[in-house]
């Protein structure tokens, strides 16, 4: 997923499908420069993992034409019958560091995206093609800037080219594989939500927290600062609207003041677009785990609109930074009073809107764990200029299982952002923490 050099669209992905795949410890198995028979030896590592999901991809380094594809197969095939129950295979993209465009070599990996594109009719491997368990991502080639998207090696994205990788192939791939509606919006006032259970304020309320930045109010039990004699900032408490989702009706009548629509039926649920208006989900206390947002029959669009609010804490961060890993942090450092078990995990959910026009910033971490937790990721040399902007959610990578039994440890969690030299700016808004014990993958 991730070259020697460029950031990943591996990640991108996972914020735009708002958390719903998740990556265990030391899932990820992608290795720069790693070429195809060394994936095919691969295969009992991957298979030992017990992945419901697998994403292959790799670079014209890494495979080329006829040979490319059977290794692909194979590799596929094998997962599958591991127990894997889906495979997505990559398009290998535009690679310009041979000058290949000029020289004509850019034809091997334009025939290796023909075999994977046309998995339907392989002799092998076709059948799983045509049943959905192995999926050919969408091509990128139509719309990617192989100047405007690549480092300066012409090899590798950087963050425009991933955004662009993951959002039109990757995203596409994975968005039809989504069949629950139970995301982590509807955990975040659920009691398997820690934060919740011992009044860590998930839920963001107040401004009572400290903040070591210029200006603004940080919700209660949270902190705030910044590492930069240049950069500063404003913290201000804002209201954010909930996801797209669904609204499930309650009550003896089949309509809804401000509804005009069809007649809706008591337990229906009733989408956003059907309603032709922003209803999106909300949780309460006496939601259900799967998202949805009751409401009865007297109640209009608008007040179900203005029920739908929750507290959000928005990051305006401006001013120069004095050197590469300069980073704004807001974060919850918590004590739990609960004993851990050997193998046990926890991770880290928080939604977001990170608005477009960023500056000078080089990645964004949510962490989970003991100590400051700042060593990922800080030395990050590509910007995030020109992305635009995202709405998704931040998902940790999972720490290390715990060793043994024992009481749970002082811990931190934290979304860090990490900034560059020179000019800084972002406009950075967050919701809806979780942190929650990981399920048996």
């Amino acid at each position: 997923m991730e070259g020697a050099s460029g950031p990943s669209f591996f990640n991108v992905a996972m914020w735009k499908t708002m958390g719903r795949f998740y990556m265990p410890y030391q899932f990820m198995q992608a290795k720069a420069g790693r070429n195809t028979t060394q994936m095919v030896a691969n295969i009992p590592n991957v298979i030992s993992k017990r992945p419901d999901l697998v994403v292959i991809m790799g670079g014209t380094n890494g495979f080329k034409g006829l040979q490319g594809w059977i290794d692909l197969r194979t590799c596929a095939l094998a997962y599958l019958l591991g127990g894997a129950m889906y495979v997505v295979i990559m398009p290998c993209i535009p690679d310009d560091s041979d000058n290949s465009f000029t020289n004509g070599t850019d034809t091997t990996r334009r025939d290796l995206n023909s075999y994977i594109q046309n998995g339907a009719s392989d002799p092998v491997v076709g059948q799983y093609f045509r049943s959905g368990n192995i999926i050919a991502a969408p091509s990128v080639d139509a719309g990617y800037d192989t100047t405007a998207m690549m480092i300066g090696d012409k090899r590798h994205p950087n963050w425009p080219g991933a955004t662009y990788i993951a959002t039109q192939s990757l995203v596409r791939a994975l968005t039809p594989l989504i069949t629950s509606s139970l995301d982590h919006l509807a955990l975040y006032n659920d009691a398997s939500n820690l934060l919740n259970t011992y009044s860590n304020n998930p839920q963001m309320l107040g401004t009572g927290g400290a903040n070591n930045l210029t200006t603004g109010s940080v919700a209660t039990g949270w902190q705030a600062g910044a590492i930069s004699s240049g950069m500063g900032g404003v913290f201000s408490k804002v209201k954010k609207t909930m996801g797209a989702g669904t609204v499930q009706i309650t009550g003896t009548t089949a309509t809804i003041s401000g509804y005009s629509g069809p007649p809706i039926q008591v337990g229906q649920y009733l989408s956003a677009a059907s309603a032709n208006t922003s209803i999106v989900q909300q949780i309460s206390g006496t939601t259900g785990r799967d998202g949805t947002y009751q409401v009865n029959n007297s109640q209009s669009l608008a007040s179900i609109a203005t029920n739908l609010q929750v507290d959000a804490q928005r990051i305006l961060v401006n001013g120069t930074g004095v050197s590469a890993g300069n980073y704004v942090r807001e974060y919850n450092r918590t004590a739990f009073p609960f004993n851990v078990l050997a193998g046990q995990q926890y991770d880290m959910w928080v939604a977001f809107n990170l608005a477009a026009g960023c500056t000078g910033l080089q990645t964004i971490r949510t962490n989970f764990g003991s100590g400051n937790m700042l060593s990922l990721d800080q030395n990050r040399t590509e910007l995030m200029d020109g992305i635009g902007e995202i709405d998704g959610v931040f998902r940790t990578y999972c720490f290390a299982p715990f060793a043994a039994d024992g009481a749970a440890p002082l811990s931190m969690l934290a979304q860090n952002m990490f900034a560059s030299s020179g000019t800084i700016g972002m406009d950075l808004t967050l919701y809806a923490p979780v942190l929650r014990l990981i399920p048996d993958p």
